[in-house]
Order: structure tokens, then sequence, then C-alpha cells
């Protein structure tokens, strides 16, 4: 980190950090008022089984969101990665980037993601509250730029290791899109752990194309204009189809009517 990276991390943690306390703050609250008195699938389990279903079904949404910004093609996948770009302009991962990122980015991923699946499975407030306090840590482990090596950890859970090569400019290695789990990325195939080396450069591909990490209101206005594209592409029907085997193998493993 250097002064001019801090001054750039000062703004998003100003401008964009405060927006973002702002959603979670929000819906955080919302989520929890709305899911007062609702009853869902979730509702009576025990805290020991309600918190992993939630982190499962939430993490398992976030992941494709997640993957659609960066492969989905058409206008929604530009939006969509034009809308989480500005995460990926900075050369280097470290806790105080995480912040790098545009409000329509996070209100798709706190309200659409995690909101309304918490409601929708009826979890208690506690539950909300363990959830929430699980993935802000994990968010901030998988950020932090320090020299860790997890060993089989990392074929469940998302550390250092494996998110330095989701930042990777290198495109066939800039795969692990889950943020939590990272037995989904397993799954789907788009798992990517090298033990003992590290990406040759962040960021993105062409950076000429962007504009530059600390140029903050240039950056919120990535979304609006440009032709920006995704950064690989992937067709629709497959990524379809990786969905609905999920579900087919998750309903055999855990049968919730029994």
């Amino acid at each position: 980190m250097t002064w001019r990276s801090f001054f750039r991390d000062l703004k998003y943690i100003v401008a964009g950090g405060a927006s973002f306390a702002a959603i979670d703050g929000l819906f955080g609250l919302a989520s929890i008022r709305l899911n007062a008195g609702h009853v869902g699938p979730i509702t009576t389990w025990p805290m020991h089984l309600s918190v992993p279903a939630a982190l499962l079904v939430v993490e398992f949404l976030n992941y494709w969101q997640h993957r659609w910004s960066h492969e989905l093609s058409g206008n929604f996948g530009s939006f969509l990665w034009k809308s989480h770009a500005a995460h990926h302009l900075p050369e280097q991962v470290y806790v105080l980037m995480h912040p790098a990122s545009h409000p329509i980015n996070g209100f798709i991923v706190r309200a659409l993601v995690t909101l309304l699946p918490l409601y929708y499975l009826g979890a208690s407030p506690e539950t909300v509250l363990l959830f929430s306090t699980v993935i802000t840590f994990q968010a901030l482990i998988s950020h932090g730029n320090v020299d860790i090596h997890t060993g089989w950890v990392n074929y469940l859970f998302v550390g250092t290791e494996l998110h330095r090569f989701h930042h990777s400019s290198n495109l066939a290695e800039s795969k692990n899109y889950a943020v939590t789990l990272s037995f989904l990325d397993i799954i789907f195939g788009t798992f990517c752990y090298r033990p003992g080396s590290l990406p040759k450069r962040l960021g993105v591909v062409d950076p000429r194309a962007y504009p530059k990490s600390n140029e903050f209101w240039k950056v919120m206005k990535l979304p609006f204009e440009g032709e920006f594209q995704p950064r690989t592409r992937l067709a629709g029907l497959k990524h379809r189809s990786e969905i609905l085997n999920f579900f087919r193998n998750l309903h055999e493993i855990f049968r919730l009517d029994e």
C-alpha cells in the first residue's frame, strides 16, 4: 500500500463505504423486522441448522450473481460487469480496498441476493445476525494482504489464497466466484487453486479501457456509459443446466420433506 493508494481507498471508505454501510444497515434492519413473525422453511430450525441453511442458499445465489457479473453476455451481462468492475480496478488486494465497489452492485448483493432469500426462508433475527457476522468476517479474511496457507480448508471456505486468484488479470485463473463456500466453485467447475503460487498481475485485463481506480466519480459513472463487455463469455444454456443439476443433487442429499 502506498500513500496514493491510501487516499484512493479513503475515497471509497468515506463515500462508497458510507453507502454500503447505509445499505447494510437498512436492509439488515429490514430483514430482521420483516422476518419477525414471518414463518418460513427454517423458522423453527435450531441455530446450528438454520445458519448453515441460510448461508448455503444465499451463497448459491451470490455465486451465480457474481459469476454472471463476470461471464454473462448481452446488455444485462454488460451492465452487471460495469457495476462490479470497480472492485477489480485496484491492482492489489488488501482489507482497505474491500469497499472499492459500486452502490448498484451493493444493492443487488444486499437486497436481491440476501434480503429476499432470508425473508422467504423465514430466518429468525438471531439467524440473520449470526449469518451476517459470518459473511462479513469471511469477506475481510479473503481480502487480507497476508501470506496465509490453509491447505485443505481452501476446498471448503474462501480465503486469501483463493480470492487473490479471483482478482487475477489472467482470465484463465480469475475464477473462484464463491464468496464464502469455495466448494460451490468445485461443483460448478470454476475452482482455481495453485498452492504456493500467486497471480502475476491483479486487476482488469486491459487497464487502459477503464478509468483509474482512484478516479472515483468516473468509476461511479461506469454502469451508465461505454460498452465494456464481461471479462469472459459462457453460454446461458450451460449456466441453466448447471443450476438445474445442482438442485437435483441437492434434493437427493437433503430431503427436507422427510
